[in-house]
């Protein structure tokens, strides 16, 4: 492995103090009113604090380099652009007019191209396109680029431009909105004792999401789900020890009944038999005797 190449790392565990200041932070940026309209919410400002901070970026810079489109955050070219650059890639522009764009990247002995014709923006009936030509192709080109040959400058944060995703079809979903704590009160509601534990353990990384009031509830709904854990877990140890009664009183009953002190009680009497009499000689008969 060459030992001068840089491998960018991502943040795996963020310290409780930073997390919390990113939200507060985000909090604040929504309040302002002072970017893109995409953000509609607190969250969706944290998200973007959230995708800057894995790939080099500040609070401020990446609240104005990144763009929800249909739901997904996406990047704008610009902001790409200048993360090709800063990983070290030259970028050059071959235009035709309104044609097409063909974009060239090129770092030490590594060069990848790829050209965006007028037939890719007729094809995904990009609206952009009728009013900045030139930009849309430039923006879809270096896009594809990104993504088709060298995927590493966005960190697997994005996978978009901002300019090319608006072109693609928004689906027409359903989607009601749900508040933080909502989602919140019905993961506790859900929750087994396992679960419950790491809600528990991450709440206060998670606290600057709520206000007062949110966190009361959410501290009464752990209480609920606790109780309602504990009963249950003593319900089944009761019905447990019920069965191993049963189990034990149906075992006892299984066993032969010890032998009675009388052997012969409970017993058929038998008849006793009359023993028989002694034969008897029969009584001798005076006879007269007679002459033979």
């Amino acid at each position: 492995m060459d030992e001068n190449k840089q491998v960018q790392t991502r943040e795996v565990d963020i310290p409780a103090t930073v997390l919390n200041q990113r939200l507060k932070m985000a909090d604040e940026f929504h309040k302002s009113g002072a970017f893109t309209g995409d953000v509609k919410n607190k969250q969706m400002a944290f998200a973007k604090i959230m995708a800057g901070a894995e790939m080099g970026m500040g609070p401020m810079e990446a609240m104005n380099a990144f763009y929800f489109v249909n739901g997904k955050l996406t990047i704008y070219g610009m902001a790409l652009s200048k993360q090709i650059r800063q990983a070290g890639w030259k970028i050059e522009y071959k235009e035709n007019g309104v044609e097409s764009c063909t974009v060239t990247v090129t770092k030490g002995e590594e060069t990848f191209s790829y050209e965006a014709t007028k037939a890719d923006m007729i094809a995904l009936k990009s609206k952009a396109y009728a009013f900045a030509p030139k930009d849309k192709l430039k923006w879809h080109a270096l896009g594809r680029l990104v993504r088709f040959y060298i995927p590493e400058i966005l960190s697997g944060t994005v996978s978009y431009t901002k300019e090319e995703y608006e072109d693609v079809p928004a689906r027409v979903i359903e989607v009601k909105e749900v508040s933080a704590v909502e989602v919140m009160l019905e993961s506790i509601e859900k929750a087994d004792k396992d679960g419950l534990d790491k809600i528990k353990h991450d709440l206060p990384k998670t606290a600057a999401f709520y206000d007062e009031a949110e966190l009361d509830q959410i501290s009464d709904a752990i209480r609920k789900r606790n109780s309602i854990l504990y009963t249950e877990e003593v319900g089944v140890h009761d019905r447990s020890m019920k069965v191993n009664d049963e189990k034990l009183e149906t075992e006892e009953e299984a066993v032969d009944p010890e032998p009675l002190e009388n052997a012969d009680e409970g017993k058929m009497p038998h008849e006793e038999k009359e023993e028989a009499p002694e034969p008897t000689e029969p009584e001798k008969e005076d006879t007269p005797n007679l002459p033979l």
